[in-house]
């Protein structure tokens, strides 16, 4: 099983160690990807919009948010 953890610093995602590169890399192949972006809908939205256009069709795409009601 592949798990990507992505994280936002000042609006740029990183994918931390050790996981370098893009999230294209990194998500391609992924069976579970657990988003940390700061708390704000349309950049979750949007990486979720990517998202759903790299990962694999049986991936699952998780958020940890803790303000934002799903």
């Amino acid at each position: 099983m592949k798990l990507v953890a992505l994280h936002c610093l000042q609006r740029r995602f990183l994918i931390p160690s050790p996981l370098v590169g893009t999230i294209e890399q990194a998500a391609a192949d992924a069976d579970l990807v657990v988003e940390a972006v700061f708390e704000n809908v349309e950049v979750k939205r949007d990486l979720f919009a990517q998202l759903d256009k790299i990962a694999p069709a049986n991936a699952i795409l998780a958020t940890n948010t803790s303000a934002i009601p799903i």
